[in-house]
């Protein structure tokens, strides 16, 4: 057989002529071989007999072709703009990250310790509404004494009768390590202007009328770096109770000897 090809010889296939679609009304295989009417419909309505429609144009054949805008900024008009997953989420925190460190400064603010002249402005505040005067104690929270005055304070006895007299104010010093910011702005400034000297211990208080003046404080006998602390030896208890007669005139004899009474029984 020769397989060489050429026109009119064995094994050559016959000469064909006209379209593709032509083509397939007339040649091929029995399977394939189309009518001319089948032909015709398929130029009519591609997408019959399985064969697709050509692909469509891209964006930018589009828009080359006319049948686009043209390109603006880098981007066709009509289309949308790049979508960024990652700073759309950064978008939808932010109004939480704004709520969170507002509480969290909301929350700085109040845990803060309250300045020691504003402390003792409110308290003379008070008294002054009152008729009553000022109890400044200045403390730390490892100091042991100060606890035990706090507890004489507040107890059920000598608490009701103190309260009759005084506001009392606190304004913590001398913190250590991880506590000094435990410390009331400006308190050892106020510790020294209420006559504290640089070595006194703690507790030291002082009685303030509500103009800011010192009645007396817990030097005793008004001796610099005399500080009695809570009164407990019987000296102490002696110049406790000379404070009180003169911070408070209108304390009554029985209200001073349970007071005197509850101290040197704790001495």
């Amino acid at each position: 057989m020769n397989l060489e090809g050429g026109p009119g010889r064995e094994g050559s296939p016959p000469a064909v002529v006209g379209s593709p679609l032509e083509q397939l009304a007339g040649a091929g295989p029995p399977s394939l071989n189309l009518s001319a009417e089948s032909a015709k419909n398929l130029r009519d309505e591609p997408g019959r007999a399985g064969i697709l429609p050509a692909p469509r144009m891209n964006r930018i054949e589009e828009t080359r072709a006319g049948k686009m805008p043209a390109l603006q900024g880098g981007l066709a008009q009509g289309y949308p703009k790049t979508y960024n997953p990652g700073m759309r989420k950064i978008q939808r925190l932010l109004p939480l990250l704004a709520i969170l460190l507002a509480s969290t400064a909301l929350r700085a603010a109040a845990d803060a310790p309250q300045p020691a002249d504003q402390a003792l402005a409110v308290a003379e505040a008070a008294a002054a509404a009152q008729h009553k005067n000022v109890w400044v104690i200045f403390g730390a929270s490892w100091c042991g004494w100060c606890h035990k005055l706090d507890t004489l304070i507040h107890s059920s006895d000598v608490g009701p009768v103190l309260d009759q007299y005084f506001i009392v104010t606190h304004v913590t010093v001398d913190e250590h390590g991880d506590k000094v910011n435990l410390d009331s702005p400006g308190g050892n400034e106020l510790r020294k202007r209420l006559g504290a000297s640089n070595s006194t211990s703690l507790p030291f208080f002082a009685f303030v009328d509500p103009a800011g003046n010192v009645l007396v404080n817990s030097n005793r006998d008004g001796k610099p770096g005399a500080n009695i602390g809570f009164p407990s030896a019987p000296e102490e208890v002696d110049w406790f109770m000379v404070m009180l007669q003169r911070a408070a005139p209108s304390l009554s004899t029985d209200q001073a000897r349970m007071i005197e009474a509850r101290l040197r029984s704790k001495s």
